[in-house]
């Protein structure tokens, strides 16, 4: 292999190389990590401290948690999109509840009623005799 290809793999950083049938080098296929529930507990819970973690903080919780580094980083950036959906599902869901109260709380005007005669309007006495003969 010529050094160039090496310095660009290097650069690269290719954890992982397979030889194919013709001779070359290609990157191993990447598999999905899956993390136990001990991780998750901790990876949530130094989420809910911060959001961010700065590179050694970041080293540190990997080593504990017997993860990479990179492995760690990725796993707090889908957190943070994942917690800027809810918070976006949230204030809309908020928004909606509140333009709801807003129209329940103050139903259009009846025009130029009194507020007497909008207390009449809603009431219907049904003892009166004026009913309507059908």
């Amino acid at each position: 292999m010529s050094t160039a290809k090496l310095l660009e793999l290097h650069w690269k950083k290719v954890s992982c190389l397979r030889r194919t049938e013709d001779n070359t080098l290609t990157r191993c296929k990447r598999y999905r990590t899956i993390f136990n529930q001990e991780q998750l507990e901790r990876l949530e819970q130094e989420f809910l401290h911060q959001h961010y973690l700065i590179g050694p903080q970041r080293l540190l919780l990997a080593t504990a948690l017997r993860l990479t580094d990179t492995q760690v980083k990725v796993w707090f950036q889908n957190r943070r999109t994942k917690w800027r959906r809810e918070q976006q599902e949230e204030s809309g869901i908020l928004q909606n509840t509140t333009s709801l109260d807003q129209i329940v709380e103050s139903p259009p005007s009846k025009g130029n009623l009194s507020k007497e005669e909008e207390e009449e309007e809603e009431f219907i006495n049904v003892d009166s005799d004026d009913w309507p003969s059908y």
